[in-house]
């Protein structure tokens, strides 16, 4: 994962007391992800290749799917900048500069938003 540092603040930082949620988020980010690792155009998505026995089948990470589907369900139920921030850290990583603007906020407030949806994630699951 490529270092998300914008304006002296390293988003990759994790405070000691929010280490257990973050490795819950991770699975369930890996649980979450797209699977494709290309996109493909709609008018192939149905597409059967005969080509499958060439190819090694691509072997993911494996997760807890059972805590991935808690998540998701508490997640569906934050309120919107918080659920959606992580969403963006987690799974759909943008630039933060790009965030920011989403967000209409400065980079101290971004990362204030994503440790605030942990601590909230973190509160709501227990």
């Amino acid at each position: 994962k490529a270092t998300m540092k914008c304006d002296a603040i390293d988003f990759h930082t994790i405070p000691e007391k929010q280490q257990a949620i973050h490795a819950r988020l991770e699975n369930w980010a890996a649980w979450v992800k797209p699977r494709q690792s290309w996109p493909v155009h709609p008018m192939f998505r149905q597409c059967r290749s005969n080509a499958w026995q060439w190819h090694p089948p691509e072997h993911r990470p494996t997760c807890d799917t059972q805590d991935a589907v808690r998540l998701e369900k508490i997640i569906g139920t934050m309120p919107e900048p918080f659920r959606t921030a992580l969403r963006w850290w987690y799974v759909f990583p943008i630039p933060p500069w790009r965030a920011r603007k989403y967000f209409a906020t400065t980079t101290e407030g971004l990362d204030r938003l994503v440790k605030d949806a942990r601590a909230m994630l973190a509160n709501l699951s227990q």
